[in-house]
Formats: C-alpha cells, sequence, structure tokens
C-alpha cells in the first residue's frame, strides 16, 4: 500500500543477498545485478530516509562482516565509484540532495522538514500530557486522530501523519512503552555483537538489519517494516545457532 515499504523491501533484500555473497552462495553476476535492482528500488520509491537507510546499513554490513584489510579496499573501490558516477553523470547530487534536506528547517525537496518534525513532538507531547506515562491507548493515531480514514478526517492536522515510531509510542503507549521497545531492540542488538563469533556474516547481516530498521522507523514511522526485517533477522540468528550447536558437538 505504501512505496516506502517497497524501498524498505529492497533494503533488507541487499542485505540478505549480500550476507548470501559473503558466504559464496552467490555468484559476483547475480550480486550485481541485485545490487543495481535494490538501488534502484530505493531510489524510485521516492522516499529520502529509505536511500539513507540502505547507505547506513550497508556501511554497518562492511563494518562488521569484513576485517580492516577488506574494509580499506572496498572503502578505496567505493571511493572511486562514488567520484566517477558523480563526475559522469551528476545522479549521486541529486541523492546527496534529497538525503540532506531531511535535516534542514526548510528545503525545496518535497517531504518532511526538521521544523515539521518539532511541531509533531509537540502536537504528541500536548495529547499525552495528561496519561504520560501509558499513552491513549492502541490504536488512537488512526481511530481517534482520524488518520485511518485519510485527510479529510484529521482532528490534529499538527501530527503530519508521525513521522517516527518514537513519537507513534509515546502518542499511544506513553513513556513505559517506549522504555519496552527501545529495551527490546537494544537487547536484540548488544546479543547479535556478543555472538559475532559463532557466525560473522549471519552476525554481521542481522546487526545491519536492526540498524536498517531503526533508521528507517525513526525517520519515517514503521509503517510495514517490521515482518521483513524480523524474517531476514530469523534466517540470520538460525544460521548463528546452527553454528553453535556444531561447535558444542566438536
Amino acid at each position: 500500500l505504501n512505496a516506502f515499504d517497497y524501498g524498505y523491501i529492497c533494503c533488507t533484500i541487499l542485505l540478505f543477498q549480500l550476507l548470501m555473497f559473503k558466504n559464496k552462495n552467490l555468484s559476483k553476476t547475480r550480486m550485481f545485478i541485485t545490487a543495481l535492482c535494490c538501488a534502484f528500488g530505493a531510489f524510485a520509491c521516492g522516499s529520502r530516509s529509505v536511500l539513507l537507510t540502505m547507505i547506513i546499513s550497508v556501511l554497518v554490513f562492511v563494518l562488521f562482516a569484513y576485517s580492516l584489510k577488506k574494509k580499506i579496499k572496498i572503502s578505496l573501490i567505493g571511493i572511486i565509484l562514488i567520484m566517477l558516477v558523480s563526475q559522469t553523470t551528476g545522479a549521486l547530487d541529486v541523492v546527496f540532495e534529497k538525503i540532506s534536506s531531511m535535516f534542514l528547517s526548510s528545503s525545496n525537496v518535497e517531504g518532511s522538514t526538521m521544523d515539521g518534525r518539532i511541531l509533531q513532538i509537540g502536537a504528541v507531547l500536548y495529547h499525552i500530557k495528561d496519561c504520560m506515562f501509558f499513552g491513549n491507548g492502541y490504536g488512537y493515531f488512526l481511530i481517534d486522530m482520524g488518520w485511518a480514514e485519510g485527510k479529510q478526517a484529521l482532528v490534529d492536522k499538527d501530527l503530519f501523519g508521525i513521522e517516527g515510531i518514537y513519537m507513534n509510542i509515546l502518542l499511544e503507549r506513553g513513556i513505559i512503552g517506549l522504555i519496552f521497545y527501545y529495551a527490546f531492540w537494544l537487547t536484540l542488538f548488544f546479543y547479535l555483537v556478543l555472538k559475532r563469533k559463532t557466525d560473522i556474516n549471519s552476525s554481521a547481516c542481522a546487526i545491519s538489519l536492526v540498524i536498517c530498521y531503526m533508521v528507517f522507523a525513526h525517520a519515517t514511522g514503521e509503517l510495514n517494516s517490521v515482518p521483513a526485517t524480523l524474517f531476514f533477522i530469523g534466517i540470520c540468528l538460525n544460521n548463528m545457532n546452527s553454528k553453535k550447536n556444531i561447535y558444542d558437538k566438536i
């Protein structure tokens, strides 16, 4: 239903394909084609947040999956490619302009701005002023605020669709809900970091998926990103547990 979800799925698929390539289950040709298709999907969906998400999550994968020597080699190749593409096509200038506009107070690029997000936070705090700890209840944003029925039914336009999962959780589940939310994802993240030696590649993929989700959810909102994220993380965890069982038997 949302083009941003299509772009996000492209990010998760790219990360999983990087894992397959690192494990030598995917040829260079297929990896190249996949990367091109996923990059096209991230660009074509029209979301600056998705572009930022893809760049950060791929960098995180490289950081955790490769040795220092490989990181330097990949960085040098990446810099050369970026310079060539930027000088010959100018396409990267458009990408960087779109991404940087997210952090400006006003922008010529269509989409959210920092001023808009500050206004949203103010609107959320106003709605939970009498119930800061537990929020206004599940479904408050879609049902009570009228966002499920479209813009014509809106009760408070200052919420602007709530572009950030933290605002949605604060609005519906309050500070307590926000604590539980971050407790879950931080626990998962540190578990993956601590278990890295079991299966470095799968751990790197899972960590990059967590970062991928967190960047997207905080920049745009959760949308339908959770099922795909946990699906691929589940595969990575299964790989890690399988390796652990093999080591235990040895």
